[in-house]
């Protein structure tokens, strides 16, 4: 079994617990990049069903997660979220 490590997460986002963030391009980037779950989920500091309901969309993490996800991946916050166009296009099919 694949223990997470709690001591990645850092006291510098205890402030920002509050704030979350839906990153619905998580697993398409993570597929992407060919990085299994649980690395994430312990390099990050989160358990591997927080990161699959992160994925899921089923919930959000907060800022500084997000912030080490990214890390991980090689990639900035802002490229895990949907382009205007993907939103748009979800909009459509949501309202038909």
């Amino acid at each position: 079994m694949y223990y997470y490590n709690n001591t990645a997460r850092t006291n510098e986002c205890a402030n920002n617990k509050k704030e979350r963030v839906n990153i619905t391009e998580l697993k398409k980037a993570r597929i992407e990049r060919g990085i299994r779950q649980y690395k994430i989920a312990a390099d990050s500091g989160i358990s591997i069903r927080a990161l699959q309901n992160y994925e899921s969309g089923k919930r959000s993490p907060d800022v500084c997660t997000a912030q080490y996800i990214a890390n991980i991946l090689g990639v900035e916050v802002k490229d895990l979220f949907p382009t205007q166009k993907e939103t748009s296009q979800n909009k459509s099919v949501n309202e038909a």
